[in-house]
């Protein structure tokens, strides 16, 4: 079972870039979400294995992408954030890389939305108030922790 405590950080935009000292780098994946989504991208995280980036959008969509191919490997679109689009927050991703979550504004304030890396649901929490910046993991991925006004 999650715990769930308050506190939080952000990020915003995506792009990749080999990193090589002393060099201008050159990007090697672009994933520019705009292109992707229906509306512009509010936030990114790349998995602790790399492997795979999440992308939330201001409509309330989660994109999955593989890091390799750029391939899609899920859109999630949570059923709070319907009707109601807009993402409070960019994505977290769990120490393991095996979940990530990231808030939407609901009808009724905000709600945080857990996936696997799948893309499958694992949990949600509703939150009275705004979501002013992401939630995030605890070190042992058990615990959430996220600010609400």
């Amino acid at each position: 079972m999650k715990r769930v405590a308050s506190l939080a950080l952000a990020l915003s935009g995506f792009q990749a870039f080999p990193s090589v000292y002393g060099q201008d780098p050159a990007p090697i994946f672009s994933a520019v979400p705009t292109n992707l989504l229906h509306g512009p991208g509010t936030g990114v995280k790349i998995s602790p294995n790399g492997q795979w980036v999440a992308i939330t959008s201001d409509d309330g969509t989660l994109l999955l992408k593989d890091t390799a191919d750029g391939s899609e490997i899920a859109t999630i679109k949570p059923t709070a954030a319907a009707g109601v689009p807009a993402c409070d927050t960019n994505p977290a991703i769990n120490p393991s890389g095996s979940e990530v979550m990231f808030g939407v504004k609901t009808a009724t304030g905000s709600q945080i939305n857990a996936y696997g890396a799948d893309g499958a649901p694992t949990w949600s929490y509703d939150v009275a108030g705004t979501l002013p910046g992401a939630p995030e993991y605890g070190s042992s991925g058990s615990d959430v922790y996220f600010t609400w006004n």
